[in-house]
């Protein structure tokens, strides 16, 4: 049966996994990441071992891009709003006695914990906890933000 993506959404939590492939071509397949720029690819895989239906794959950030493994606070710096998080996913990782990982993958708006029954481990991937997170604003959520730089003059000056 699964679980619905909509019953566990939650603004501001972040789930987080971390995981190991044979290669990162390996990962870019599991994880529905495309060989061409403006292709987009539904992560199947992920969802199924998950057992997660509606994913939204916009809410979804993939770092598996070497293969040797890095510590977390290293995979983790370059995540989207990582500052408000850092800390507290590498203690949660540091507890469970995770120090380092190939990649890491982050579902924003996502509250993993909060399902029936979260599996710790789901196909290659382990996950790391469900964290709050500062800074971010879905971008359906927010109207569009002229330039004040820009004056436009002509209907070609609207174009977004």
């Amino acid at each position: 049966m699964g679980i619905e993506w909509h019953d566990f959404q939650k603004d501001g939590s972040v789930s987080i996994w971390v995981g190991e492939f044979p290669s990162v071509d390996a990962a870019e397949v599991y994880f529905g990441i495309p060989d061409e720029v403006g292709v987009y690819l539904p992560p199947d895989a992920f969802a199924a071992d998950l057992d997660l239906n509606g994913l939204r794959s916009e809410n979804l950030e993939v770092h598996f891009e070497q293969l040797n493994a890095r510590p977390l606070s290293e995979l983790l710096k370059d995540a989207t709003c990582s500052a408000s998080f850092l800390a507290e996913a590498v203690e949660s990782g540091n507890e469970q006695g995770i120090h380092e990982a190939q990649g890491v993958a982050l579902l924003y708006d996502f509250d993993y914990e909060a399902s029936p029954n979260p599996r710790r481990t789901a196909g290659p991937l382990t996950f790391l906890g469900t964290f709050q997170f500062f800074g971010f604003l879905p971008q359906q959520d927010r109207p569009p933000v002229q330039d004040p730089r820009i004056k436009p003059v002509g209907p070609q000056d609207y174009i977004l």
